[in-house]
């Protein structure tokens, strides 16, 4: 069978049934869950489920014998399925691949052994082997771009809710385009609303303090409101903790939002170049900026100008080198510096 992806797995389960050998890998550790979840609960269906499961950690110094041994095995109550988790199985399939090639090409009948793993390269005999006799689940997050349209479909899927477009792409821009947070947050807003998650539900309960002191910070220094925006960084950057780590969090998301309006305004200039001149609203469309925020960004790169939009790259690589080590300048100096840069008034226009 053909790898399958995790997203239309979780979708469609029951199209790729479980075989004699199951790998799920990847570089998301919620998505693998999700996977190992459903498959579990494909094959270990019933009261007597927990008493046919066999878990192992294969991160410790696991012997291939233990493993067949208990994947060889029948179960307790007869004609159960048995299912063998090797759980963080990397080091596990590295020691035993010759010993794992010649189960998968001959699994027991009584049991699914499951490996859960980070990767699974394509060229090995292993992956061969199993991808003909078994199921592979690539787990692997998807893009920023990508991550609204999953939160659309997991709202309905998972918490039986419609959500907006709007909606789930302020939520990536306020939680982060990971899908173990977004999941937690999905989880949180369906406790509020019966039906419909909306932009305004998101606005009002989405996102720690920070994260939303975050973007008003970076609001104010692009409207010009420079004296507020370095006020507001001071609260943000009170109390406890670390200043350091604040900043460079901080940063973090504040460079994430200024990146797209340099990458509109390069987009601009380029296509004035070529005499194919290109509106402002499009170009930010391009750079990715959601379509729930056009219309305060097509505002803000205005007031920012294509002069300033046009160094925003410099700027932000060179606060990026500062905080790294390369100056000796105070973290929180060279971050007041970029936002005065970003928010001082121009008398250049569009």
């Amino acid at each position: 069978m053909p790898t399958v992806l995790v997203h239309k797995y979780l979708e469609v389960p029951a199209e790729y049934p479980a075989k004699g050998i199951c790998v799920i890998f990847g570089n998301d550790s919620f998505l693998i869950r999700q996977a190992e979840n459903t498959l579990r609960e494909k094959l270990l269906a019933g009261d007597d489920g927990e008493f046919s499961l066999v878990l192992f950690e294969g991160s410790k110094d696991l012997k291939f014998p233990e493993v067949y041994s208990a994947a060889a095995s029948r179960s307790m109550f007869g004609d159960s399925s048995k299912l063998v988790i090797i759980d963080d199985a990397d080091n596990f399939v590295s020691k035993n691949r010759p010993l794992l090639e010649d189960y998968a090409a001959n699994p027991s009948t009584s049991s699914t052994m499951l490996l859960l793993l980070t990767t699974f390269p394509v060229n090995t005999k292993l992956h061969t082997i199993v991808a003909e006799k078994g199921l592979i689940i690539t787990a692997n997050s998807l893009s920023e771009k990508e991550m609204p349209g999953w939160v659309t479909k997991w709202a309905k899927q998972r918490y039986k809710l419609a959500c907006d477009r709007a909606a789930a792409e302020l939520m990536v821009q306020m939680v982060g385009a990971v899908h173990g947070l977004l999941d937690q947050e999905l989880a949180k807003l369906s406790v509020l609303t019966k039906d419909k998650i909306t932009l305004e539900l998101v606005e009002q309960n989405s996102g720690s303090w920070s994260v939303k002191e975050t973007f008003y910070i970076i609001d104010l220094a692009l409207e010009g409101r420079t004296a507020e925006s370095i006020s507001e960084l001071n609260k943000l950057l009170a109390g406890a903790g670390r200043q350091d780590s604040k900043v460079e969090s901080f940063f973090g998301a504040f460079s994430g939002s200024l990146r797209r309006f340099a990458t509109a305004t390069q987009i601009i200039l380029e296509a004035e170049r070529n005499k194919k001149p290109m509106t402002v609203k499009t170009a930010l469309e391009r750079a990715g900026v959601p379509v729930f925020a056009l219309g305060k960004a097509e505002q803000q790169l205005r007031k920012l100008t294509r002069f300033r939009g046009a160094d925003l790259s410099d700027w932000l690589l060179q606060a990026n080198l500062a905080l790294r080590g390369v100056s000796r300048a105070d973290k929180r100096f060279v971050i007041e510096t970029l936002l005065i840069k970003i928010s001082h008034p121009s008398l250049q226009r569009w």
